[in-house]
């Protein structure tokens, strides 16, 4: 094994990377706390793609079926044309968190959630706490949303909060993702938390092996090996 280094630039918030996704080319995309940036499949160089103006933290990057980028950044979200960055101009509050459903994609941020579908954008405001951090599709339709203050549960008869200890580790969460057996890890400050069918089953801990009690980010690998 070795290890090869792709340093984005020489400021220190450039190489403050807080989300990273790979397109269907291939290209790596990095959101950083000092733009967005592109690391095509045959380059070692980034490209800079934010503006002066727009150069600020990104904090998620979701690739749809059709091959388009999606960013959610402090300034609101973007999307990958082939003429370059294209701004939704119906949406002027950060964006913390981005979720692919079918043709639709939704943005979390401000209060509440936004639907952009082609090129129309459609907001929701719900009582949510505004520390977004990551979102999954669940099998019915419906929305995991993993946030600062717990985890909830978003259908359309409504939501669910879990923030009590007996249904989490600890409230502060960072990522959710879905194991091959279809088991919901939830991963945050404490560890990981595991739920199956809605019902919390088992958690993992220092205690069962695991080397930090303050993840980051979990997920699913294409061998269905689970990456924390």
């Amino acid at each position: 094994e070795y290890h090869e280094a792709y340093p984005i630039g020489r400021e220190a918030g450039q190489n403050d990377v807080l989300a990273i996704a790979v397109d269907s080319s291939d290209c790596v995309w990095a959101g950083a706390k000092a733009g967005l940036f592109r690391l095509d499949s045959d380059k070692k160089q980034w490209i800079e793609l934010m503006g002066e103006t727009d150069a600020g933290p990104v904090y998620d990057i979701v690739a749809d079926r059709a091959g388009t980028v999606w960013i959610g950044a402090w300034n609101g979200l973007y999307r990958s044309t082939p003429n370059g960055l294209q701004k939704l101009k119906q949406i002027d509050c950060p964006i913390a968190a981005l979720c692919v459903i079918e043709n639709e994609v939704i943005g979390f941020g401000g209060s509440g959630l936004w639907y952009v579908t082609n090129d129309t954008c459609t907001y929701k405001q719900m009582p949510y706490s505004k520390q977004f951090r990551a979102a999954l599709a669940d099998k019915s339709g419906g929305l995991w949303i993993a946030t600062g203050m717990g985890l909830y549960h978003h259908t359309d008869s409504g939501y669910k909060l879990y923030q009590t200890e007996s249904e989490l580790l600890g409230l502060d969460l960072q990522d959710i993702a879905y194991t091959r057996d279809g088991s919901l890890w939830i991963g945050g400050l404490g560890g990981i938390t595991v739920y199956k069918d809605d019902k919390r089953i088992h958690s993992i801990t220092a205690a069962d092996g695991l080397p930090s009690i303050s993840i980051q980010c979990v997920e699913q690998g294409p061998d269905g090996e689970m990456w924390v």
